[in-house]
């Protein structure tokens, strides 16, 4: 009798007790989406690159005698190594015969005397004017005042002009560009020949090539200033461009990236020698930047996004979330500097995955 009691008690107050609601049950199963704000930090992380120094583009002048001169010795050298030459300036003489440099759309291939006319004309006189001889004018017809204008060409340098023909087209040489800097001369009664030019005029500087990663080249912008340095020595350098994205070898033997693009300062840079490996660094201070965790990021085959926390979400529904597509502009120490195109503010809250 005790127990049948007993066991009706137990029921009675078990009827006593409500069961859970199932919108209760949902929420006590549901997991609760760990969110972290976006904030504005400095998110550096320390460009270090291997370069290598390029040299540029170089032209030779090895123009033969004329068989009138005979042997092509050197007679007078031209300009020492580091001297800048442009249109007009003298590069020395083989056999006795002169040569200057003219601009490379003047299409020589005749002496010229007075009354000669054509377009190869037109081009000379426009080259004298561009070259200060602001009397010649440019009629296409050799005249008298474009034959002393040749003349002073000549005697600029201390030599003797040619009494005929007023223009002879063996004494002049075109490099691309125009201008350039003597990398090496040849010494007086050198004999020209195909591995002894007259001069050799680098018309393209030198510049240092590095490979970066695709996250160090995107935080990096043409006219960035960098420090190159090797061993005790350093200067001062601009990006000059930063490549596409390659999988050939860099230029120290590294993996694919983007090649960076330095340039050589003219000056104090002699210990930059072609085939030099040095270092680049970045040389200007890091600003705050929108900054979200690394581990938000998440990457799919459209690219790179994070998930934001819509505002307004009633306290007793699940979070709801929006897709952020973004670029990441540089990463450091557990965080990633957000592109400033993306649409983002301080204090939104991104998901955690």
């Amino acid at each position: 009798m005790i127990v049948v009691m007993l066991l009706a008690g137990a029921f009675w107050a078990g009827t006593l007790v409500k069961a859970p609601s199932e919108a209760a049950l949902n929420n006590a199963q549901q997991s609760v989406p760990v969110t972290f704000p976006v904030s504005m930090k400095v998110v550096d992380k320390q460009l270090a690159l291997k370069g290598v120094v390029v040299q540029g583009q170089a032209t030779a002048v090895n123009p033969l005698a004329s068989p009138a001169a005979g042997r092509p010795v050197v007679t007078k050298p031209g300009p020492r190594a580091g001297t800048e030459v442009t249109p007009g300036s003298f590069l020395g003489a083989i056999g006795g015969r002169p040569i200057f440099l003219l601009p490379d759309y003047v299409p020589f291939y005749r002496d010229l005397e007075i009354g000669d006319a054509g377009d190869d004309v037109a081009q000379l006189q426009k080259a004298l004017r561009e070259m200060g001889f602001n009397a010649v004018t440019a009629t296409g017809k050799f005249d008298s005042v474009s034959r002393d204008a040749v003349k002073q060409i000549y005697k600029g340098d201390g030599l003797e002009p040619p009494d005929k023909p007023g223009f002879r087209w063996q004494d002049f040489w075109q490099i691309p560009g125009n201008k350039g800097v003597v990398t090496s001369s040849a010494v007086q009664a050198s004999l020209i020949n195909d591995t002894t030019p007259l001069v050799v005029i680098q018309t393209a500087p030198n510049v240092i090539v590095a490979r970066a990663s695709v996250v160090d080249a995107d935080a990096l912008i043409v006219g960035d200033k960098v420090r190159i340095s090797i061993g005790g020595q350093s200067i001062e350098s601009d990006v000059l461009s930063v490549g596409a994205f390659t999988e050939k070898v860099g230029p120290a033997g590294e993996g694919p990236g983007k090649d960076v693009t330095i340039s050589v300062p003219r000056e104090g840079s002699v210990w930059l020698t072609p085939e030099k490996v040095v270092s680049v660094q970045r040389t200007a201070v890091p600003e705050p930047k929108l900054a979200v965790p690394l581990v938000a990021i998440q990457h799919d085959a459209v690219g790179s996004f994070i998930e934001i926390e819509l505002l307004g979400t009633a306290t007793q529904e699940a979070p709801r979330f929006q897709r952020i597509d973004i670029r990441v502009s540089t990463q450091a120490a557990g965080w990633a500097a957000v592109d400033s195109s993306s649409p983002l503010t301080v204090g939104q809250r991104v998901r955690v995955p």
